[in-house]
C-alpha cells in the first residue's frame, strides 16, 4: 500500500470511527475507489487503525480514566464493554463475510438516518436526564454495551450503536457520545489486540513489510481523531444528531449509485 492511499484511509478512519457514520461502511467504500480492496496487507491495516483512536481518545479525556474510581467508573466501562468485546471477536468475521456488501451498507446508512432525523426529537434532554458519569448505573452501562453489538452490522457503527443506547437508557445527548467513547475504548483495544495476535501468527511478514505505512497511518488517525472529537461534542451540543442523519441518507444513496453504475462491486 502506497503512502498516499494509507493516509486517505488513516483520515476516514479518524473521522467515521469516532462520528455516528459509520467507520466499516466507509472504509470499505474508500479503500474500493482507491484501488487497495485487493492488496493483502488492506485488511489488516484497516483493523489495526483503530489503535490511534484509541490512543487519542484516552488523551483527549486521560483525567477521567486517572482519576480514583469514587463512582464505579471502571465497574461501568467493564459491564458496558464485555458484550461488544465478545460480539465483535466472536462474530466480526462472520460479519465481515456475509454482510459487508454495498447494497445492504447503503441501505442501513439510510435506515439509520432516518432514525437520526428523528433522534433529538424522540429523545429530548431533560432535567431528568443523566448529565453526569455518577449517575449512570452498572445497568445503563450494560444496556449500552449490548446496544452496541448492533454496531458489528456495517452501515450502523458502533458509535451510533452506542448513542443509540446512551439516549434510550435517558443519558443526554452529549453524555450519550461521551459515555459511548469511554466503553468503546476497551473494546476498540481487545479487537485490535486480537487481530494483530492473529496477523502476526498468519502472516507476520505483511506486518513487518508495511510497518512503516501502518505507524504513519496511526499517528494521522490519532491526530484526525483528536481533531472529530472536539468537533462533535460541540457540534452535537449545538445542533443534535439531525444532520449526521441527512449525511447517512446522502451517503447511502450516493453509495447505491455507485453500485448501479459499477464502480464499486
Amino acid at each position: 500500500m502506497a503512502i498516499f492511499e494509507a493516509i486517505v484511509l488513516a483520515i476516514v478512519e479518524g473521522i467515521a470511527e469516532v462520528m455516528p457514520v459509520s467507520s466499516s461502511g466507509h472504509l470499505a467504500v474508500i479503500s474500493v475507489l482507491l484501488e487497495v480492496n485487493t492488496e493483502a496487507f488492506t485488511p489488516y491495516y484497516l483493523d489495526l487503525l483503530q489503535f490511534g483512536v484509541v490512543i487519542a481518545i484516552l488523551y483527549m479525556y486521560w483525567k477521567r480514566f486517572t482519576k480514583v474510581d469514587t463512582t464505579g467508573f471502571y465497574r461501568k466501562l467493564l459491564l458496558g464493554s464485555i458484550p461488544t468485546t465478545i460480539v465483535f471477536i466472536v462474530l466480526g468475521a462472520l460479519a465481515e463475510k456475509y454482510l459487508l456488501t454495498y447494497r445492504a451498507i447503503a441501505f442501513t446508512m439510510i435506515m439509520s438516518g432516518v432514525f437520526f432525523l428523528f433522534i433529538d426529537f424522540v429523545f429530548r434532554d431533560s432535567e431528568r436526564s443523566i448529565k453526569r458519569m455518577s449517575r449512570i448505573t452498572s445497568g445503563n452501562a450494560l444496556a449500552v454495551g449490548l446496544w452496541q453489538c448492533l454496531g458489528i452490522v456495517p452501515g450502523i457503527g458502533r458509535t451510533a450503536a452506542g448513542i443509540f443506547g446512551g439516549l434510550q437508557q435517558g443519558l443526554t445527548r452529549t453524555m450519550a457520545a461521551e459515555f459511548g467513547f469511554f466503553v468503546s475504548v476497551p473494546t476498540m483495544f481487545a479487537v485490535s489486540v486480537f487481530k494483530l495476535i492473529r496477523a502476526m501468527m498468519s502472516n507476520p511478514g505483511i506486518l513487518r513489510e508495511n510497518a512503516s505505512s501502518l505507524a504513519i497511518g496511526n499517528i494521522v488517525t490519532f491526530v484526525v481523531a483528536l481533531i472529530s472529537v472536539r468537533f462533535m461534542m460541540q457540534f452535537i451540543e449545538k445542533y443534535g444528531y439531525k444532520y449526521f442523519g441527512w449525511y447517512r441518507i446522502i451517503a447511502g444513496f450516493i453509495i447505491f449509485y455507485l453500485v448501479s453504475k459499477g464502480y464499486i462491486i
